[in-house]
């Protein structure tokens, strides 16, 4: 009765929202494009490390949420669409790395979609930036 609520009220209170952690992954995903917007190589690489570091993060304390896999959907649909995006940033090829941040956005619905959250619905976030910080390469 009684305790086993309490236990459950217990359990949830230490389970991080899954959609603060989104959240955090959302605001180092558009950083990400914003640095990739001002052609900023070291900045981006910076943000594409927290993304993954922020996704990383969610399959390990949230891995499930509402009945879905999220470490599984993660891993089918996020990670396989990072590692081109590390190749391209890696090679400065700045119209590929724009193609592949809008392929991963694209993932991202995807899985929001399949996990019967497709209301939410990310951009890549090009040239929107609400920030206070200047993306632009130091001279």
């Amino acid at each position: 009765g009684s305790a086993s609520q309490q236990e459950l009220k217990k359990a949830k209170g230490n389970t991080p929202e899954l959609a603060v952690a989104m959240g955090q992954l959302q605001t180092y995903h558009h950083k990400f494009a914003l640095a990739v917007e001002a052609k900023n190589h070291q900045l981006a690489n910076f943000y594409l490390h927290e993304v993954e570091a922020a996704a990383d993060g969610i399959k390990e304390n949230i891995p499930s949420y509402e009945g879905y896999d999220i470490r599984k959907f993660m891993k089918i649909m996020f990670d396989s669409d990072v590692e081109p995006l590390e190749t391209a940033l890696a090679n400065k090829n700045w119209d590929k790395v724009r193609q592949k941040t809008i392929d991963l956005t694209n993932s991202c619905n995807s899985c929001h979609n399949a996990t019967a959250h497709g209301f939410v619905k990310i951009t890549p976030g090009f040239d929107n930036n609400p920030f206070n910080q200047d993306f632009s390469v130091s001279e």
